[in-house]
């Protein structure tokens, strides 16, 4: 009986963890679902642990790349899930020894494009593991119950005068889901 008050009480909290209050109608939450795990040499879209049920934060990890100096990068995403309420930099390693990092946004209907890069002190940084590059804060907005979060136009320099483009890096995204 115990056993199975519990299974109902997960059921329930599975179902409708996103709060709601009295009228038995619940709130529906965003959330994110990564498409891949980190891995070497890769920029990895995946939902940060500070996300709540009216707000995803998607903390992009950078894995083992060394000497970044800036990055730019495009993130669309479909506009019926999804709504852009800006970026964070808390956490990122751009700014982990004390670095100022300067930061260069355009927002357009589906899409967000962030420029990095640091300016005090001005040469790079090595991610070596994982390690959060920034973080883009959405809410949720349409009627969809799905979409991609994709990446392009996507660069990372390194510290080098001129800076040197870092080939070979991986992004990936994933999908918005609305739950």
């Amino acid at each position: 009986m115990r056993i199975a008050r519990i299974a109902t009480l997960a059921a329930w909290l599975a179902v409708g963890g996103c709060g709601g209050g009295g009228g038995g109608l619940q709130e529906r939450c965003i959330g994110f679902l990564a498409q891949a795990d980190p891995a070497p040499a890769t920029a990895v879209a995946r939902e940060a642990a500070v996300s709540t049920c009216g707000q995803v934060a998607i903390v992009i990890v950078l894995t083992d790349v060394a000497d970044v100096f800036a990055v730019e990068f495009t993130a669309a995403f479909d506009s019926r899930v999804a709504a852009y309420d800006g970026y964070s930099l808390a956490d990122s390693h751009l700014a982990s020894d004390g670095a100022q990092v300067l930061v260069l946004e355009s927002k357009q209907p589906g899409a967000v494009s962030l420029g990095l890069a640091r300016t005090n002190p001005s040469g790079g940084v090595s991610f070596t593991g994982s390690r959060a590059l920034v973080r883009l804060l959405f809410r949720r907005a349409g009627t969809a119950d799905a979409g991609p979060l994709a990446f392009s136009s996507t660069r990372i320099l390194g510290s080098e005068q001129p800076p040197v483009e870092k080939p070979g890096i991986e992004w990936i995204g994933g999908t918005f889901q609305v739950r």
